[in-house]
Parts: C-alpha cells; sequence; structure tokens
C-alpha cells in the first residue's frame, strides 16, 4: 500500500498552524474591518454559511454568536443559492466561510447577492481567491493549506469566527485568547495519543461485520461542529458510510439502528449536557453497538461500562471550554479516519470520485 505522509502532517501539524494563526491573525483581520461601513455595526440579522468544513465550523460558533447578542443562524450556500428567496434582507449581514475561496455554491451565492443590500463578510485562508475579491471585507486566515483533506481549515475557520463573532458584538478579546490557548495546548497534549488511536482504528474493523461497519458521530452543542467534520472524514479518509447527528435526536428513534455493526462515535462535553451524552454511551452499550467515547480527562471515569454485549473504548481529550472545544476534540476523529483508511489498505487522503474543491455543480 503506498502510504500518504501528508495527511499525517496536516494532523501533526495543526498546533503550530493554529498558534502563528492566534499571533499574526488579530491585527491582519481587525485593519480588514476598519472597512466596515458604521451601518454594519450591530447588524439586525446575521447569516453564516458555507460548505463541507466551513459550514460544519458556522454550525459550531452558532451558540456563541447567539449568546454574545448577535441574531445569527446558519444556512447551507446550496440551500441559500437555490431554495433561499426572502432568507436574506437588504440590511443583513451575511458571513461566508470558504476555506479555498473557490467553492462553486458561495461563490455563486455571492455573485447572485450583488446590488440586494446585503453586507457580506468573507472568511478564507486565501487572500488572491474568488471569495475575497467579490467580499468588500474578508478575513483571510491564511495558515499553511491542507494537503489533503480540511484538518487546518476546520480548526482555523472556528478560530476565526470566535474572534469575529466577539468582534462584532463588541465584546473583549480575552476570552478569545485563554479558549484558544487551551485548545492549543489540548491538541499539542492529544498528539501523544494518535498513534494509539490510529492503532485502535485499524482495529476497528476487525470487529465489524465484514470489515465494513457503519459509523454514527454524536454530539451536542458546538461539539456538532466535530461531530459533523469527523463523520466527514470518516467518509473522505476511510471511504466509509458515516454520519453526525445530535445526540437528543439519536434517541428519537436513530437510536435503532443500534446493533454489532454501528460503530457509536461521542462526543462529550464538559458542560451540563455531560450527563445526557454518558446515558446515551450507556444506551448504546445496551444495543451491543461499538461506542467510542470521546470524553474530557476529568469525565473519564464517569463513562459507564459495557452491561451487555457492547464493546467500549474511552479516548481521554484534555479539557477545554464549550466554545473552543471541537477545535481540539476532532483530533481522536483525525487519527481514527487514518487507521480505518490504512487497515482497509487505501491511501489516506487520497480522493476518488470527488476533486477536494467543488469548483462547478455542473
Amino acid at each position: 500500500m503506498q502510504m500518504q505522509p501528508d495527511l499525517i502532517a496536516d494532523i501533526t501539524g495543526q498546533p503550530e498552524a493554529y498558534r502563528d494563526l492566534v499571533q499574526s491573525g488579530p491585527s491582519r483581520w481587525d485593519e480588514a474591518l476598519k472597512a466596515m461601513p458604521d451601518g454594519w455595526v450591530g447588524p439586525s440579522r446575521v447569516v453564516l454559511t458555507g460548505m463541507g468544513s466551513s459550514y460544519f465550523a458556522s454550525l459550531g460558533v452558532l451558540p456563541a454568536w447567539n449568546r454574545w447578542g448577535l441574531r445569527t443562524s446558519v444556512e447551507l450556500s446550496s440551500e441559500l443559492l437555490h431554495h433561499g428567496e426572502g432568507r436574506l434582507q437588504a440590511g443583513d449581514l451575511l458571513v461566508a466561510v470558504s476555506q479555498s475561496g473557490e467553492s462553486a455554491e458561495v461563490v455563486a451565492l455571492l455573485r447572485q447577492l450583488e446590488g440586494r443590500g446585503v453586507h457580506v463578510i468573507g472568511v478564507t485562508n486565501r487572500a488572491e481567491s474568488t471569495l475575497a475579491r467579490l467580499t468588500p471585507v474578508s478575513l483571510v486566515m491564511d495558515v499553511a493549506p491542507d494537503r489533503t483533506v480540511a484538518v487546518k481549515s476546520h480548526g482555523a475557520s472556528l478560530l476565526t469566527l470566535l474572534y469575529l463573532g466577539l468582534r462584532l458584538s463588541g465584546r473583549g478579546l480575552d476570552e478569545w485568547h485563554t479558549g484558544a490557548d487551551q485548545a492549543i495546548s489540548a491538541l499539542e497534549r492529544g498528539m501523544a495519543h494518535g498513534e494509539t488511536w490510529r492503532n485502535l482504528g485499524r482495529s476497528l474493523l476487525e470487529q465489524a461485520p465484514g470489515r465494513r461497519p457503519a459509523i454514527s458521530v454524536l454530539a451536542r452543542g458546538p461539539l456538532m461542529a466535530a461531530a459533523r467534520e469527523g463523520a466527514l472524514l470518516f467518509n473522505e479518509v476511510s471511504k466509509l458510510p458515516a454520519w453526525a447527528e445530535d445526540g437528543g435526536e439519536f434517541r428519537h428513534g436513530v437510536i435503532e439502528v443500534g446493533e454489532p455493526g454501528l460503530v457509536a462515535v461521542v462526543l462529550v462535553s464538559g458542560d451540563h449536557t455531560a450527563e445526557l451524552n454518558l446515558n446515551l454511551i450507556a444506551e448504546l452499550l445496551r444495543t451491543s453497538s461499538l461506542v467510542l467515547a470521546c470524553v474530557p480527562e476529568g469525565l473519564g471515569q464517569q463513562v459507564p461500562p459495557p452491561d451487555g454485549a457492547g464493546l467500549l473504548h474511552v479516548l481521554k481529550i484534555p479539557a477545554v471550554s464549550g466554545d473552543f472545544a471541537a477545535v481540539a476534540q476532532v483530533l481522536p476523529l483525525q487519527w481514527l479516519s487514518l487507521g480505518l483508511a490504512e487497515g482497509r489498505g487505501l491511501t489516506p487522503g487520497l480522493f476518488r470520485a470527488t476533486p477536494s474543491v467543488i469548483r462547478s455543480e455542473r
């Protein structure tokens, strides 16, 4: 099997990339935000939009933005483009997120909105991208680009959007610097478990019928960003059927898929929903599913042991505050997807059916 070292480099390169972002980003972003007209400050409605990892990052910051007083919603760019009539009005603020700045739906949406009075801020990794050219204000991340699938761009988008939300709401930035540093430190510490999680990914194939498990990634709140990103990694890297589900919604019938062929990855947050997710783990174990419990280190002892035929692996992650947790808690899923791909004899990060950047729907 041809090995692909670039995915490993993307995974292990995250802490350095994010520290560079924290050091260089704010001055660059503040300069860009000076171009905002006075009428943009405190918009009555904000819409975050993107595709793939950019969409997931937008979902991840939604609770924080609303808690900070910004009336915010998140929309898939493809839905806004084709079915969004009336959802955006003159005076609304649209934050368009695209790591490449070339995503077909995002670019087409921006062109569709020209002249309609919708204010637009772009978030992208490339200053020379089409998105940056089409938006009057662009926050450029400028992190070293991912060589394979979206890895660094996931966390970089989360950090940039959290910064933007604080700026738009007029709040101080101390919590951003504290949260970002905590998340980066958690990533650095978590890398020590990378090979263990990679090997676990390889071994999961032996525990699933036909060596082809179905994978459900479950979370709540801000961690849904990590859950959706993780499910996409299992699709893109491991070529396995995987989906993300809100932990509460999963209990409303979806749990009926629980059986020995299901791998349930549960991301447990350190907030008031922790007990709910721990209870969900217990329910899944009773269905004979294979459960991977990704928990903050302080909650590791509270994970319920298997009660029946279910199998359990506990993956402990250094604790990170809620708004920034998705930056770090996706790490074990990155390593798991790598191990699963290798176990299946695939080249990790190699696309078979689509390019990494979708520049056209046609």
